[in-house]
């Protein structure tokens, strides 16, 4: 509400208090036409296991404001000591199990009287990731790396190719049920991934983050 005073005095100066004067107060009310902050979604896509062990987490954050539209200056979206700032996909990796959170910020774009007439929204989106389903994806990566090698053609393999490929599925075969088994064998299952299968298929003797270890290079890869 604005309030207006007006105060006036006509030039009737034939004697001293000829004049005459009058004033007026008056109420102006302006009225905010955008009073609602943006609506924001957030969807989580899907996970994927990572090269390095981490899992990616696909996810998109989409937002309108119907009076304004959004302010693609003013944009923050967080997780995981990743930021980005504008809307859309994105992907953040986690290294471990527990409940993670994806933070959005967003600002619509209601700047009638400047910034300070902005509304602004926050949503928090939570996703679980569990040791079991960590394990599930490990399996998956394996199955399809044994379909992978199935489906390989024999001359991509050192002579003789049959017997070379029929080997390494065997191999891998192994790991699966490492992992998959109920008692805890993540370190023979690493053990055997690291000194076992990963030499013979890049040949290389290096751990996850190409340390490495023996003489770093395997003969007959």
């Amino acid at each position: 509400m604005h309030v207006f005073y007006i105060y006036a005095e006509d030039n009737d100066n034939d004697y001293t208090g000829d004049n005459l004067w009058s004033e007026k107060t008056d109420y102006i009310e302006v009225i905010d036409d955008d009073l609602t902050p943006p609506i924001i979604t957030i969807q989580i896509n899907g996970y994927n296991l990572n090269p390095i062990g981490g899992i990616d987490v696909n996810f998109t954050v989409d937002a309108w404001d119907p009076e304004s539209g959004i302010d693609v200056s003013n944009i923050s979206i967080s997780c995981n000591n990743a930021v980005f700032y504008s809307l859309g996909s994105h992907v953040v990796t986690v290294d471990k199990s527990g409940t993670w959170n994806i933070t959005a910020r967003i600002f619509n774009a209601d700047l009638d009287r400047g910034s300070i007439d902005q509304e602004f929204n926050e949503k928090i989106e939570y996703f679980n990731i569990t040791d079991s389903f960590t394990k599930e994806m490990i399996l998956d990566t394996i199955k399809r790396g044994i379909l992978k090698i199935q489906s390989s053609e024999d001359q991509q393999w050192r002579q003789p190719g049959e017997n070379r490929k029929r080997v390494m599925q065997s191999k891998f075969e192994e790991l699966y049920q490492l992992v998959s088994a109920e008692c805890d064998n993540y370190n023979q299952a690493y053990e055997k991934l690291l000194h076992d299968i990963k030499p013979k298929l890049t040949g290389l003797k290096t751990d996850e983050n190409e340390n490495p270890w023996g003489n770093g290079m395997f003969s007959n890869p």
